[in-house]
């Protein structure tokens, strides 16, 4: 149910945005000249409402991009945490295994053969 509400309110806020998006539109169709200053060039008899849509739109995609890179580091912390992640993760997944031992295989001291000791040569002492 919460998350039906929040759909419903998502497309109703868009849907309002769209009709005050209609109306600037109607509101604002005379031409203007834009001028873009230094260079000579004067783009004639664009419709308002256009220069404005197209400079939202330019501020949106700027802002994203500028949003992006400066993500980067932490993008970049989050790729190597998960490959430290998955290598600490092998390593618990052998070390599990080699913890898993049958019984069976353990001398009388409750160790693994091949963790004990090697045995003592008698002419060493």
């Amino acid at each position: 149910m919460k998350r039906f509400l929040s759909r419903a309110i998502k497309w109703l806020l868009i849907a309002v945005a769209l009709v005050a998006a209609i109306f600037v539109a109607v509101g604002n169709k005379h031409g203007v000249s834009v001028n873009i200053y230094p260079t000579p060039f004067v783009l004639a008899d664009i419709p308002l409402y256009a220069v404005m849509f197209v400079s939202v739109l330019a501020g949106i995609v700027i802002g994203g991009i500028s949003a992006w890179a400066q993500g980067g580091r932490w993008r970049k912390l989050a790729r190597h945490r998960g490959r430290q992640t998955a290598g600490l993760e092998a390593e618990n997944r052998t070390l599990r295994a080699e913890a898993a031992t049958p019984v069976d295989r353990l001398d009388s001291t409750g160790t693994p053969p091949e963790l004990a000791a090697p045995p003592q040569r008698a002419d060493a002492a």
